[in-house]
């Protein structure tokens, strides 16, 4: 069904009142911190395993950042369909067709959803570190013209300075509220775009194959239109 102007325009302007909007928010934030743990892990142990590889202490290192990383794929699947509302396969398993350890670890290194899962991972720290800093920085403008006022004549015997603007006047603080009230829309809005980047990125790395059971959780929420 397409969408007129002017429901996409009322839609946005819901978009405070959705569910769905504050747990796009959600998954922003979550997105730097848990991209940032997942890039130091892989890296050291990486570095660690194949450092040592030779002398065979690397090698359960190297088990162990090749399980890793397979968990946070896993956790990452369950974010999606928690916050983002995506119906999606559990983790891929291959090695549970295989015989034998080095079988199981054949099925594991040539299956696609394995390389898949370590470059959506990867992925997750510099997508995340954008999503956090253009987030932080809308939200911040909001708060400063939203907040701001506080700080003018009335309370402090000074203007308030939002940038180069200085309000020293009711009318100059009501504008600033104002603003700022439009710009805490716009943040919003900004976030349903960044999840909608973010939908788009698990569904091409992360989506294995028909979900077996959609969630319960994510039947309560339609994303809007827009928010597609």
């Amino acid at each position: 069904m397409t969408s007129t102007p002017h429901g996409a325009i009322w839609e946005a302007l819901l978009a405070p009142t959705r569910a769905r909007t504050w747990l796009n928010v959600l998954y922003l934030l979550l997105a730097f911190p848990l991209g940032l743990l997942y890039f130091v892990f892989l890296i050291i142990g990486g570095s660690l395993g194949l450092g040592f590889a030779l002398l065979w202490i690397g090698v359960p290192v190297l088990l162990i950042t090749v399980g890793a990383w397979w968990i946070f794929a896993a956790t990452e699947r369950l974010l999606a369909r928690a916050l983002l509302g995506l119906d999606l396969a559990d983790a891929a398993r291959p090695w549970e067709s295989a015989d034998r350890v080095m079988g199981k670890a054949r099925a594991h290194f040539t299956s696609p959803s394995t390389w898949k899962d370590l470059a959506f991972v990867l992925i997750k720290f510099p997508l995340g570190l954008f999503s956090f800093v253009v987030l932080a920085a809308a939200a911040g403008t909001a708060a400063a013209l939203i907040v701001g006022p506080a700080l003018g004549p009335w309370t402090t015997g000074h203007a308030a300075s939002i940038g180069p603007w200085h309000v020293s006047h009711w009318w100059e603080a009501l504008i600033s509220v104002v603003l700022g009230l439009l710009a805490l829309e716009a943040t919003l809005l900004i976030a349903n775009g960044l999840a909608a980047l973010w939908r788009a990125v698990v569904l091409a790395l992360l989506d294995d194959g028909p979900p077996a059971q959609k969630p319960a959780v994510t039947q309560n929420f339609n994303a809007p239109s827009w928010d597609a």
